[in-house]
Protein backbone atom coordinates (compact mmCIF):
# COMPACT_ATOMS: atom_id res chain seq x y z
CA UNK A 1 0.00 0.00 0.00
CA UNK A 2 2.84 2.30 1.10
CA UNK A 3 5.16 1.95 -2.69
CA UNK A 4 1.35 2.71 -4.19
CA UNK A 5 1.25 5.71 -2.49
CA UNK A 6 4.48 7.00 -3.18
CA UNK A 7 4.55 5.71 -7.01
CA UNK A 8 1.35 7.91 -6.89
CA UNK A 9 2.89 11.08 -5.64
CA UNK A 10 6.26 10.73 -7.74
CA UNK A 11 3.90 10.42 -10.31
CA UNK A 12 2.02 13.68 -9.60
CA UNK A 13 4.84 15.51 -9.16
CA UNK A 14 7.08 14.47 -12.44
CA UNK A 15 2.95 15.97 -14.08
CA UNK A 16 3.67 18.93 -12.10
CA UNK A 17 7.13 19.70 -13.05
CA UNK A 18 6.52 18.93 -16.40
CA UNK A 19 3.48 21.55 -17.01
CA UNK A 20 5.58 24.05 -15.13
CA UNK A 21 8.79 23.78 -17.58
CA UNK A 22 6.87 23.88 -20.21
CA UNK A 23 5.42 27.41 -19.25
CA UNK A 24 5.70 30.19 -21.39
CA UNK A 25 5.42 33.92 -21.28
CA UNK A 26 2.38 35.27 -22.91
CA UNK A 27 2.76 35.96 -26.87
CA UNK A 28 6.26 34.88 -26.31
CA UNK A 29 5.57 32.65 -29.47
CA UNK A 30 9.09 31.78 -31.09
CA UNK A 31 10.74 28.42 -30.67
CA UNK A 32 12.39 27.70 -27.39
CA UNK A 33 16.18 27.52 -28.44
CA UNK A 34 19.52 26.80 -27.26
CA UNK A 35 21.25 28.59 -29.59
CA UNK A 36 20.04 32.11 -30.03
CA UNK A 37 21.80 32.62 -33.50
CA UNK A 38 19.22 29.62 -35.39
CA UNK A 39 15.95 30.50 -34.74
CA UNK A 40 13.49 28.82 -36.60
CA UNK A 41 10.15 30.58 -37.56
CA UNK A 42 7.60 29.64 -39.74
CA UNK A 43 7.71 30.02 -43.28
CA UNK A 44 4.08 31.59 -43.21
CA UNK A 45 4.14 34.46 -41.35
CA UNK A 46 6.07 35.86 -38.20
CA UNK A 47 4.94 36.67 -34.69
CA UNK A 48 4.42 40.42 -33.82
CA UNK A 49 5.35 40.83 -30.20
CA UNK A 50 6.40 44.12 -30.75
CA UNK A 51 6.46 46.85 -33.76
CA UNK A 52 10.01 48.14 -35.14
CA UNK A 53 10.41 51.39 -37.04
CA UNK A 54 12.59 54.02 -38.57
CA UNK A 55 13.21 57.72 -39.96
CA UNK A 56 14.50 56.70 -42.81
CA UNK A 57 13.44 58.39 -46.39
CA UNK A 58 11.15 56.60 -48.87
CA UNK A 59 13.60 56.27 -50.37
CA UNK A 60 16.32 57.19 -48.16
CA UNK A 61 18.58 60.17 -49.14
CA UNK A 62 21.78 59.14 -47.06
CA UNK A 63 21.71 55.98 -46.26
CA UNK A 64 22.08 56.78 -42.50
CA UNK A 65 19.02 56.47 -40.86
CA UNK A 66 17.40 55.29 -36.75
CA UNK A 67 15.97 51.62 -36.44
CA UNK A 68 13.35 52.49 -32.97
CA UNK A 69 11.24 49.51 -31.48
CA UNK A 70 8.27 49.35 -28.94
CA UNK A 71 9.44 47.89 -25.34
CA UNK A 72 8.59 43.74 -25.35
CA UNK A 73 7.70 43.82 -21.62
CA UNK A 74 9.31 39.62 -21.44
CA UNK A 75 12.37 40.73 -23.60
CA UNK A 76 16.11 41.44 -21.02
CA UNK A 77 17.55 42.83 -24.41
CA UNK A 78 17.19 42.59 -28.03
CA UNK A 79 19.50 41.74 -31.28
CA UNK A 80 19.12 43.47 -34.85
CA UNK A 81 19.17 41.55 -38.09
CA UNK A 82 19.41 42.62 -41.96
CA UNK A 83 18.36 40.76 -45.21
CA UNK A 84 18.67 41.59 -48.47
CA UNK A 85 15.59 39.87 -49.13
CA UNK A 86 11.81 39.88 -46.94
CA UNK A 87 12.99 37.87 -43.87
CA UNK A 88 10.86 34.96 -43.02
CA UNK A 89 13.21 32.82 -40.69
CA UNK A 90 15.78 34.19 -38.51
CA UNK A 91 18.55 32.14 -39.11
CA UNK A 92 22.67 32.16 -39.48
CA UNK A 93 22.16 33.52 -43.15
CA UNK A 94 21.06 36.83 -41.66
CA UNK A 95 23.74 39.82 -40.90
CA UNK A 96 23.31 41.07 -37.28
CA UNK A 97 24.03 44.27 -36.66
CA UNK A 98 24.16 44.38 -33.19
CA UNK A 99 23.63 40.91 -30.40
CA UNK A 100 21.43 41.35 -26.88
CA UNK A 101 21.43 45.38 -26.48
CA UNK A 102 19.47 47.00 -24.23
CA UNK A 103 18.54 49.73 -25.60
CA UNK A 104 14.87 50.23 -28.13
CA UNK A 105 17.19 51.85 -31.23
CA UNK A 106 20.05 50.90 -33.44
CA UNK A 107 21.64 53.73 -35.69
CA UNK A 108 22.41 52.26 -39.41
CA UNK A 109 24.76 54.14 -41.12
CA UNK A 110 26.74 54.07 -44.48
CA UNK A 111 24.43 52.30 -45.96
CA UNK A 112 25.45 52.25 -50.23
CA UNK A 113 23.41 53.74 -52.76
CA UNK A 114 20.80 51.54 -54.55
CA UNK A 115 20.54 49.81 -52.12
CA UNK A 116 17.28 47.86 -50.44
CA UNK A 117 17.77 46.18 -46.82
CA UNK A 118 15.12 44.38 -44.53
CA UNK A 119 15.28 44.74 -40.73
CA UNK A 120 13.77 42.28 -37.55
CA UNK A 121 14.16 42.98 -34.15
CA UNK A 122 14.84 40.10 -32.02
CA UNK A 123 14.16 40.27 -28.02
CA UNK A 124 15.70 37.66 -25.86
CA UNK A 125 15.36 36.20 -22.38
CA UNK A 126 16.77 32.98 -20.38
CA UNK A 127 14.31 30.65 -22.06
CA UNK A 128 12.52 31.97 -25.04
CA UNK A 129 12.87 34.66 -28.36
CA UNK A 130 10.20 37.26 -29.67
CA UNK A 131 10.58 39.06 -32.97
CA UNK A 132 9.58 42.48 -34.26
CA UNK A 133 7.74 43.04 -37.85
CA UNK A 134 10.00 43.59 -41.10
CA UNK A 135 10.54 46.63 -42.13
CA UNK A 136 12.32 47.62 -45.92
CA UNK A 137 14.46 50.94 -46.27
CA UNK A 138 15.15 51.53 -50.30
CA UNK A 139 18.09 53.96 -50.02
CA UNK A 140 19.00 55.83 -53.24
CA UNK A 141 21.17 58.83 -52.89
CA UNK A 142 20.20 62.36 -54.28
CA UNK A 143 19.04 65.60 -53.39
CA UNK A 144 16.88 66.31 -50.25
CA UNK A 145 13.59 65.76 -49.94
CA UNK A 146 10.95 68.53 -50.17
CA UNK A 147 10.07 70.42 -46.77
CA UNK A 148 7.89 72.80 -45.36
CA UNK A 149 8.80 76.02 -43.70
CA UNK A 150 6.67 78.59 -41.62
CA UNK A 151 7.36 80.72 -38.59
CA UNK A 152 6.16 81.83 -34.69
CA UNK A 153 6.08 85.84 -36.14
CA UNK A 154 2.70 87.39 -35.53
CA UNK A 155 0.18 89.28 -38.11
CA UNK A 156 1.76 92.16 -37.74
CA UNK A 157 4.70 91.28 -35.93
CA UNK A 158 5.22 94.27 -33.38
CA UNK A 159 8.86 93.95 -32.60
CA UNK A 160 10.57 91.97 -35.73
CA UNK A 161 11.89 89.09 -33.29
CA UNK A 162 10.48 85.88 -34.48
CA UNK A 163 11.74 82.03 -35.02
CA UNK A 164 12.25 80.52 -38.56
CA UNK A 165 11.07 77.09 -38.10
CA UNK A 166 11.39 74.09 -41.38
CA UNK A 167 11.15 70.39 -41.03
CA UNK A 168 14.29 68.29 -41.69
CA UNK A 169 14.53 67.37 -45.25
CA UNK A 170 15.77 63.81 -45.47
CA UNK A 171 19.45 63.58 -47.19
CA UNK A 172 20.36 67.39 -46.20
CA UNK A 173 23.81 68.33 -44.72
CA UNK A 174 22.72 71.76 -44.38
CA UNK A 175 20.61 74.73 -45.07
CA UNK A 176 20.25 78.11 -46.08
CA UNK A 177 17.83 80.94 -44.95
CA UNK A 178 17.07 83.34 -47.90
CA UNK A 179 15.28 86.83 -47.61
CA UNK A 180 13.44 89.21 -50.10
CA UNK A 181 11.00 92.40 -50.38
CA UNK A 182 9.34 89.95 -53.25
CA UNK A 183 8.16 86.63 -52.95
CA UNK A 184 10.41 84.18 -53.75
CA UNK A 185 10.38 82.07 -56.68
CA UNK A 186 13.85 81.61 -57.36
CA UNK A 187 17.04 82.40 -55.31
CA UNK A 188 19.12 83.75 -58.50
CA UNK A 189 17.18 86.60 -58.42
CA UNK A 190 19.12 89.85 -57.22
CA UNK A 191 16.75 90.91 -54.56
CA UNK A 192 16.80 87.24 -53.18
CA UNK A 193 20.01 88.03 -50.13
CA UNK A 194 21.25 85.00 -48.49
CA UNK A 195 20.87 85.52 -44.84
CA UNK A 196 22.97 82.41 -43.30
CA UNK A 197 24.59 79.33 -45.34
CA UNK A 198 25.55 76.39 -43.10
CA UNK A 199 22.50 75.97 -40.62
CA UNK A 200 22.99 72.07 -39.46
CA UNK A 201 19.80 72.95 -37.28
CA UNK A 202 16.04 73.13 -38.07
CA UNK A 203 15.10 76.93 -36.78
CA UNK A 204 16.65 80.42 -37.38
CA UNK A 205 16.33 83.32 -34.94
CA UNK A 206 15.62 86.50 -36.43
CA UNK A 207 16.21 89.36 -34.02
CA UNK A 208 14.92 93.11 -34.27
CA UNK A 209 13.78 93.12 -37.80
CA UNK A 210 12.80 96.16 -39.71
CA UNK A 211 9.59 96.98 -40.21
CA UNK A 212 8.08 95.95 -43.65
CA UNK A 213 7.11 93.08 -45.56
CA UNK A 214 9.40 90.54 -46.31
CA UNK A 215 9.41 86.97 -47.53
CA UNK A 216 11.89 84.10 -46.29
CA UNK A 217 12.44 80.89 -48.45
CA UNK A 218 14.79 77.91 -47.09
CA UNK A 219 17.36 76.12 -49.21
CA UNK A 220 18.24 72.36 -47.80
CA UNK A 221 22.17 71.12 -49.48
CA UNK A 222 23.60 67.64 -49.99
CA UNK A 223 26.64 67.10 -52.66
CA UNK A 224 23.98 65.22 -54.77
CA UNK A 225 21.87 68.85 -55.38
CA UNK A 226 19.55 71.03 -53.44
CA UNK A 227 15.81 71.72 -52.40
CA UNK A 228 13.82 74.42 -51.48
CA UNK A 229 11.21 74.86 -48.90
CA UNK A 230 8.38 76.91 -49.42
CA UNK A 231 7.75 80.84 -49.64
CA UNK A 232 6.44 82.58 -46.53
CA UNK A 233 5.76 86.19 -46.05
CA UNK A 234 5.96 87.86 -42.61
CA UNK A 235 4.69 91.51 -42.05
CA UNK A 236 6.43 93.88 -39.15
CA UNK A 237 4.86 96.72 -38.24
CA UNK A 238 6.10 100.37 -37.98
CA UNK A 239 6.90 101.06 -33.88
CA UNK A 240 6.21 104.81 -35.02
CA UNK A 241 2.74 104.15 -35.82
CA UNK A 242 -0.69 103.61 -33.49
CA UNK A 243 -3.14 100.93 -33.88
CA UNK A 244 -5.97 100.98 -33.10
CA UNK A 245 -9.48 98.81 -33.40
CA UNK A 246 -13.18 99.31 -32.28
CA UNK A 247 -12.01 97.84 -28.86
CA UNK A 248 -10.36 94.05 -28.40
CA UNK A 249 -7.64 92.05 -30.87
CA UNK A 250 -7.38 92.68 -34.20
CA UNK A 251 -9.09 90.74 -36.40
CA UNK A 252 -9.18 90.04 -40.33
CA UNK A 253 -12.40 92.00 -40.56
CA UNK A 254 -12.18 94.75 -38.28
CA UNK A 255 -11.40 97.98 -39.32
CA UNK A 256 -7.88 100.44 -38.41
CA UNK A 257 -7.84 103.38 -38.09
CA UNK A 258 -3.65 104.41 -38.55
CA UNK A 259 -2.53 106.99 -37.06
CA UNK A 260 0.92 108.16 -37.69
CA UNK A 261 2.34 110.20 -34.59
CA UNK A 262 4.66 111.76 -36.27
CA UNK A 263 2.70 114.04 -38.44
CA UNK A 264 0.76 115.00 -35.35
CA UNK A 265 3.40 116.74 -33.82
CA UNK A 266 4.00 118.37 -37.41
CA UNK A 267 0.18 118.96 -37.78
CA UNK A 268 -0.09 120.83 -33.93
CA UNK A 269 3.19 123.06 -34.85
CA UNK A 270 2.23 123.94 -38.53
CA UNK A 271 -1.47 125.13 -36.45
CA UNK A 272 0.23 126.74 -33.88
CA UNK A 273 2.50 128.89 -36.16
CA UNK A 274 -0.62 129.53 -38.37
CA UNK A 275 -2.03 131.04 -35.00
CA UNK A 276 0.78 133.15 -34.46
CA UNK A 277 0.57 134.76 -37.85
CA UNK A 278 -3.17 135.33 -38.01
CA UNK A 279 -3.41 136.82 -34.64
CA UNK A 280 -0.25 139.38 -35.73
CA UNK A 281 -2.16 140.15 -38.64
CA UNK A 282 -5.04 140.81 -36.60
CA UNK A 283 -3.20 143.29 -34.28
CA UNK A 284 -2.13 145.30 -37.05
CA UNK A 285 -5.23 146.13 -38.36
Amino acid sequence: MKTRIILLFSCILLFTFHNISNLKPQNALLTNISQKDNIEMPKSHLPLDFSLSSNAGNPDRDGDFTLNWTMYEFADNYSVFWYDTNITDINKSLNALANEILELEYSVQGVVNDTTRYFIVVGHNATYNATSNVIKVYVKFGPPSSFLLYSNADDPDDDGTFDLIWEPSDGADNYTVYSSIQYITVINNATVVPRQPGIEDTIYSIFSHPYGVYYFKIKALNEYGDNLSNCIKVNISDPTFNYKDNGGDKKDNDIWIIIPSYNIFIIIGLTFFISIITMKRVKKK
